[in-house]
């Protein structure tokens, strides 16, 4: 059993200012988190085996203008974040008191953009962002305890890494009278991204580690029409790919080049079809994400398969604004999984998934006053 106890306080601000074509609003955010950490047995929950603190503080300061010239949107912003981690362990677990440093990190992370309107319904834009963000208490302990086996690497403050991406994005959107969408591509350049290895620790907690370099790059359109008043069409479709410049798993020195991250699917199709009539509603919603790895070396007999699966609904109004649905997931009743990890069977490394629910549905009232 694993009992968390958490205490968040913070403050935020905002000002917000707009002059002659130009739009400001900025503020200073506050925050603070202090967890105690307590594993016992169940039932025994007052004679805990371990227990430990840990307190996050945090300042932000961010602002935000764009500027409105002829057909041109302007746009930036810029936030500067620290952070201060401390970590202190449960004393009981070592012959003496030890210490651990307290982590800091400063975060300076802007943004600009510019969108071109072409007509009354049509824009075009770019944009590029930078942002870094720091390692969790999960990604520097690799476990929910700080023990004997990974001191070292928890007082080691360089141990793991903080991550920063460079995303630069373009696109264009249409609005019609029957139909609306949207179209983007992207490239994310990282730089010693945390990510996941494919393993885990007692079970839940996900290991994931430095790499130096990475990216992900892909294209995602978006769209929704109408037919008449009746029958909507709806749904967005995203391709991407994805790699790991090197990786050499713990201990092992071996080297894996270009390699695809944990559970990264090249394809995700979602699709809504709706069907309106006097009083009531129908819908069917398909969804097909495409195989990927479970973990960074590419094993090609330890992948998360492939699956398509449909939901469908109907409902009906009455009285009013109430209404009664039912929803059906998985109407096909298809084994599926959308997460796993490999795992040990019989001496052999076979791949262990995260089993998705059957066929399965329920009713839903929603009445207002």
């Amino acid at each position: 059993n694993y009992p968390l106890y958490n205490d968040h306080y913070g403050f935020m601000s905002y000002l917000n200012h707009s002059a002659a074509g130009l739009d400001f609003n900025g503020g200073i955010h506050l925050y603070t988190f202090q967890r105690e950490n307590i594993e016992s047995v169940i039932p025994n929950y007052t004679a805990p085996y371990y227990q430990d603190q840990s307190r996050k503080d945090e300042i932000s300061v961010f602002g935000k203008a764009s500027y409105e010239w002829s057909n041109f949107l302007l746009f930036a912003d810029l936030q500067v974040r620290s952070v201060w981690l401390n970590l202190m362990p449960d004393q009981s677990y070592f012959e003496q008191p030890v210490q651990i440093p307290v982590r800091q990190w400063t975060f300076i992370n802007p943004k600009v953009g510019i969108t071109y309107t072409l007509n009354a319904t049509d824009n075009v834009y770019a944009s590029f962002g930078r942002s870094g963000r720091e390692p969790t208490r999960s990604d520097i302990l690799g476990s929910t305890q700080i023990n004997t086996y990974n001191l070292a690497g928890t007082q080691n403050v360089g141990a793991v890494k903080p991550e920063y991406v460079n995303d630069v994005e373009a696109g264009v959107r249409i609005r019609r009278e029957k139909l609306s969408g949207q179209l983007n591509v992207f490239y994310m350049q990282f730089e010693n991204e945390i990510t996941s290895t494919g393993q885990s620790a007692q079970g839940f907690i996900t290991l994931r580690k430095n790499v130096a370099s990475s990216y992900r790059r892909g294209v995602e359109a978006s769209w929704n029409y109408r037919l008449g008043s009746s029958f909507g069409l709806a749904g967005d479709i995203a391709y991407m790919q994805s790699s790991v410049q090197q990786y050499t798993p713990e201990g092992s020195g071996q080297v894996y080049n270009d390699v695809q991250p944990v559970i990264s699917p090249h394809w995700i199709v979602n699709a809504t079809a709706t069907y309106e009539g006097k009083g009531w509603q129908m819908g069917i919603s398909p969804r097909y994400v495409s195989q990927s790895y479970l973990e960074l070396t590419n094993q090609p007999e330890l992948i998360l398969p492939s699956f398509f699966i449909v939901d469908a609904r109907a409902g009906v109004h009455f009285w009013k604004e109430h209404s009664l649905s039912l929803h059906v997931n998985n109407i096909f009743n298809k084994e599926y999984y959308t997460g796993g990890e490999p795992v040990n069977y019989n001496g052999n490394t076979v791949p262990g998934y995260f089993v998705q629910p059957p066929r399965n549905l329920y009713l839903m009232l929603t009445v207002k006053f």
